[in-house]
Order: C-alpha cells, then sequence, then structure tokens
C-alpha cells in the first residue's frame, strides 16, 4: 500500500489471510456440578475444603469435560453464618470471546464453644441462700454470652451445712 501526504511517500506491506472461523460447537455454555462436595458446614475458622468436588465444563455441542483445576473464591472462614461460594473457570463464548464462567455452592460457617466458665460471685453462704454464680460461654470466634440458662449445676444444698462440692454439666 502506497499513501501520499504533502508529497511525502509512505509505503507498507498487507498481508490478506482466511478470516478465522468460530465453530459455535466450541462454546462453552457454563459449569455444571457433577459431585457436590461432602462437607457444607465448617466450623469458625476452619478451612474450606472441595477436595472431592467434581466440576465439569459443558459446551453448546452438549460435550462435557471433567475439569482438573479450577478457582473458588468467596469462603471466609472467620464470618458465622452461610455464605455464597464460587467455582471459576475460563472457556470462550459463542462468539469466540473468552469469558469466566461460574457455578455457586452455599456453605455455612458456625461458631462454636471453646470454653464454658462458672464462676461463684461468692463462697460464703448462710444456711438456706442460693447459690450466687456466673457463667460465660467463650466461643471461637471471641464472643461471649451468659450461659447461666443452659446449665445444670448439682451437689448444693442450701439446708446442708459445711464444705460442699458443685458439679456443672452442660
Amino acid at each position: 500500500i502506497r499513501v501520499t501526504f504533502e508529497n511525502k511517500i509512505t509505503t507498507f506491506k498487507v498481508y490478506v489471510s482466511q478470516p478465522m472461523s468460530f465453530t459455535p460447537n466450541n462454546a462453552v455454555t457454563g459449569l455444571n456440578i457433577e459431585v457436590m462436595p461432602s462437607k457444607l458446614i465448617y466450623k469458625y475458622g476452619e478451612s474450606l475444603d472441595f477436595s472431592d468436588i467434581i466440576i465439569s465444563k459443558e459446551w453448546v455441542n452438549g460435550n462435557k469435560e471433567i475439569l482438573d483445576e479450577v478457582e473458588i473464591t468467596g469462603y471466609d472462614p472467620y464470618k458465622v453464618g452461610e455464605q455464597i461460594v464460587y467455582i471459576l473457570a475460563k472457556g470462550e463464548n459463542k462468539q469466540g470471546i473468552a469469558e469466566v464462567y461460574y457455578a455457586q455452592i452455599k456453605v455455612t460457617v458456625i461458631d462454636y464453644i471453646e470454653e464454658i466458665e462458672v464462676v461463684p460471685n461468692k463462697v460464703i453462704y448462710s444456711l438456706g441462700e442460693e447459690l450466687d454464680y456466673t457463667v460465660t460461654a467463650k466461643f471461637a470466634s471471641g464472643a461471649e454470652y451468659d450461659y447461666k440458662d443452659m446449665i445444670t449445676l448439682t451437689g448444693y444444698d442450701a439446708n446442708t451445712l459445711g464444705k460442699q462440692t458443685i458439679n456443672t454439666t452442660y
């Protein structure tokens, strides 16, 4: 090709080739979860384990390919409650444009009690006096709650004089 502008001439070569064709049958339609992970409930702070999940990529023509590697995102082991975890894989759409396809799975992170602390508010009682104590449940997340209604104390008799041993059950 020769270009002329204000008495200046430039030439350059161009090559013409056959247009690239894209076969729509090679287009990815999405991801399928062939086998769900066996674990969907996790303890606070626990790592996600999708080692037994099986994901396939499906094409327009119905063919499927089991994927060896996918990206998993959206899980926070320190966020209590339900979460949506995304499984991502790359593919091409019907127009041949690269896209990211995803599937999603709902998991739940639960907080759990690490320690229950029973503290007597006093250690010397008068005959007939009710036991005075505080119960605190300490959770993995750092949360603490009054747990007095959730435990049973045995071994205390307000009408018996002397040293008594108190047992806690929860």
